[in-house]
């Protein structure tokens, strides 16, 4: 939309720019912010940002502005419902269209934000999830060798001590994985699908090994409360 601070016409930088970006905009203090994730002063001669080429950057300027969307259509719900329903001993059915349509507007602007969120953690995730990625299939490929050295270490019935560095060095590959999974599912991403199962189990485990840490410190609470003289 035209903000009328400032001077359009239909052939200057800032014509060209509402071209490009408008006209889906917002005004907040002196800044007009765009839906592409621009943004430009609302001035005689504005500055005129372009979306951040960095990806990441650019999806937070675009959330930045349905956040700003979102808290002027809250706020023109907040309002009209307010109007519509003080001192009032009844409403029309136009007027309750009306802040019907005004809620959908926000729920609508809710996903959307939601979605725009989504994208986000998928930008930021994804050089992590590259390397994750291949040190998974790398552990993976290590453990399946080790399995098969375990195996054939129990069918030539090697020594005890042989079979125990190969189980050790299984033990530890299956805590790298262990590793993996978790610091993936604390950044937020998604977790391959067969090893869901797995994750879950580790999770708890670190729940019951906090509800347990838990249970001992309110014993040692109450016995710390027993203790008189």
């Amino acid at each position: 939309m035209n903000h009328p601070l400032t001077p359009i016409g239909t052939d200057g930088p800032v014509a060209i720019f509402e071209k490009q970006h408008g006209p889906d905009s917002i005004l907040v203090n002196g800044i007009i912010y765009y839906a592409t994730g621009a943004w430009r002063e609302n001035s005689s001669f504005p500055v005129l940002a372009q979306p951040h080429n960095d990806p990441v950057e650019r999806q937070k300027a675009i959330i930045r502005f349905h956040e700003l969307m979102l808290r002027k259509e809250t706020q023109v719900f907040d309002d009209y419902k307010t109007n519509a329903t003080s001192f009032r001993s009844s409403i029309s059915e136009q007027e309750v269209a009306h802040l019907k349509k005004l809620q959908a507007a926000v729920r609508a602007r809710q996903a959307l934000i939601e979605g725009k969120r989504k994208e986000l953690l998928d930008l930021e995730l994804a050089p992590y999830l590259k390397d994750f990625n291949e040190r998974l299939e790398s552990a993976e490929n290590a453990l399946e060798e080790a399995d098969s050295q375990l195996e054939k270490a129990h069918e030539e019935d090697l020594p005890g001590d042989q079979i125990e560095i190969v189980e050790n060095q299984i033990k530890r590959i299956e805590s790298k994985i262990c590793r993996l999974l978790l610091n993936l599912h604390a950044k937020g991403g998604e977790v391959p699908k067969r090893h869901r199962p797995l994750l879950k189990g580790l999770l708890q485990q670190r729940e019951n090994a906090r509800l347990t840490t838990q249970a001992v410190g309110s014993r040692r609470l109450n016995e710390a409360r027993n203790i008189n003289v």
